[in-house]
């Protein structure tokens, strides 16, 4: 028996069907029609609109076997009621928006760091839609006790942009710094270091090395968790199999 959890893409629950009263040498139990022994006859449909985000699998364990009782070994038969999630809403509702809204802010490391406005437009932006779309995935969940791989997914996706807005800060700070005057040193120095780093263009260092490094760290992550969500999920998948 598999108990549902939210963490988990399928979740099952079986039933046993016996008679407490009779044993095995009074009553065997068997199933009516092999070819489809269960199934939704009255409304096939009628499980899927109760829950729509589920593939909803009615199936049942072929052999007949027998249960301990206190009156003796009594004829059983078992049934599964399969639950798997389906996995297209979540990926085009949160999966990909979060993902893009994270290359999106790849776009700032593109702007002049001179543009103070635009760019913090940009990074403000995307980081509270992110923070928006992650409470409401929380408010809308089923209430859990553990985090969940969509929560580790948003926050994620929520650490990259708000490092990137990090990044910024750190540039600003190295241009306020190179700006400073400073006894003793020539004008003709200062002026030379007015661009922060940079180059003619107003491109820095720093924005260079970040569009290099952010899309391969958020590549990497994504290698992670995706092999390590698929392993969990075949093991729960295996887990939540009919057993004979």
């Amino acid at each position: 028996m598999c108990l549902y959890s939210p963490q988990s893409a399928a979740a099952g629950l079986a039933a046993t069907v016996s008679a407490a009263l009779q044993t095995t040498e009074e009553q065997r139990f068997s199933w009516y029609d092999e070819a489809r022994p269960v199934g939704f006859y009255s409304r096939p449909q009628a499980a899927s609109q109760l829950l729509p985000q589920y593939e909803v699998v009615l199936t049942h364990c072929p052999a007949a076997f027998t249960t301990p009782h206190v009156s003796g070994n009594v004829s059983s038969l078992r049934l599964w009621l399969l639950l798997r999630r389906d996995v297209r809403a979540p990926l085009l509702e949160l999966y990909l928006p979060t993902g893009l809204f994270v290359c999106m802010s790849w776009g700032s490391f593109l702007v002049r760091p001179a543009m103070v406005p635009g760019r913090m437009v940009l990074l403000v932006t995307t980081l509270l839609s992110l923070v928006t779309l992650f409470e409401s995935s929380r408010s809308t969940a089923p209430p859990s006790q553990g985090v969940k791989s969509l929560d580790v997914w948003q926050l994620s996706c929520i650490v990259f942009v708000f490092l990137a807005l990090v990044e910024y800060a750190a540039i600003l700070c190295l241009r306020v710094r190179s700006k400073a005057p400073t006894p003793g040193v020539a004008e003709a120095g200062a002026g030379s270091s007015a661009g922060g780093g940079g180059d003619s263009d107003g491109w820095c260092l720093q924005d260079r090395v970040a569009l290099v490094a952010f899309p391969v760290c958020f590549l990497v992550f994504n290698v992670a968790y995706w092999s390590a969500h698929l392993s969990i999920h075949q093991k729960e998948h295996i887990a939540c199999k009919p057993a004979a």
